[in-house]
């Protein structure tokens, strides 16, 4: 019964209708924050007959899916968008960054560092606020203070699973 209404409301986008009324920004979303958390599948939510397009991926802690999100400072999760877990963090930054709100700066961590990704927030005139990985031949300046704010996506994904509903 839930499997078929969740089916329902996949197929008519009622998720992506949900995800949007909740990311609709206010007007103090000039800072955002964007990182990504894993979700555990179910041993049978995946490999059915047929072709199908899923999230769910291999990785070291069995089958999971990488949620992706922005979030503002009130702690509003905004443009979600999922991957098979074993894909990397900064892979699906591009297609979360093209659907965001005009912004100040982004705060992400080490996962989102690379050079074109630092280019296309620095774009329309937003600030990078990203750590260097350890590997990093150039090295670029960043707002230690303004990352300590980064915290909101972490806040917002810990209520995200919190809610039963959600979760399940």
């Amino acid at each position: 019964m839930i499997y078929n209404r969740f089916n329902r409301w996949a197929k008519r986008e009622r998720w992506c209708a949900i995800f949007q009324a909740l990311a609709k920004p206010g007007k103090d979303a000039v800072v955002l924050s964007l990182d990504s958390t894993s979700i555990k599948a179910h041993r049978c939510a995946s490999g059915g007959k047929g072709e199908h397009n899923q999230a769910i991926g291999r990785s070291r802690g069995g089958r999971t899916t990488k949620v992706h999100a922005l979030s503002d400072p009130l702690c509003r999760p905004g443009r979600p968008a999922s991957d098979p877990g074993q894909d990397a963090d900064i892979a699906a930054a591009p297609d979360v960054l093209a659907l965001a709100p005009t912004m100040s700066a982004l705060l992400a961590d080490k996962g989102y560092d690379g050079d074109n990704l630092r280019a296309e927030i620095a774009g329309p005139g937003a600030k990078p606020v990203i750590p260097n990985k350890s590997n990093r031949v150039v090295i670029h300046r960043f707002n230690k203070r303004a990352y300590k704010g980064r915290n909101v996506i972490e806040r917002c994904f810990c209520r995200l699973k919190d809610f039963r509903r959600i979760a399940t």
